[in-house]
């Protein structure tokens, strides 16, 4: 019978951090790890220890390669929200997200 790992959690690098928004990477899931979305309560928290989020938006690429955003309130998960409308208008930041993808100059 196979066991649950509970503590083996999410894997990420974050991609962009300003004052508004941190943008993030799911670097997991293939690894055997959690995937961002099943583990977004733990991210938000690391991420709000390390960087405080409480007033930024959190947005990720997920193991598919889609952009979406972690909502929170105060640092704690609330909801996903779709991320396709996100406002890309940085050639590094489009690479990082799209694995090195030519930047399509999404504004």
């Amino acid at each position: 019978m196979p066991t649950l790992d509970l503590f083996n959690h999410a894997e990420f690098s974050v991609i962009k951090e300003t004052d508004a928004l941190i943008f993030i990477k799911d670097t997991g899931g293939n690894s055997g790890s959690k995937t961002v979305t099943n583990d977004a309560p733990f991210v938000l928290k690391q991420l709000s220890e390390e960087y405080g989020i409480e007033n930024r938006r959190v947005f990720y690429t997920d193991t598919e390669g889609r952009i979406d955003e972690i909502v929170h309130k105060d640092g704690c998960f609330a909801m996903f929200a779709p991320g396709e409308m996100v406002q890309i208008s940085e050639p590094a930041l489009w690479q990082a997200l799209h694995g090195g993808a030519n930047y399509a100059g999404i504004e």
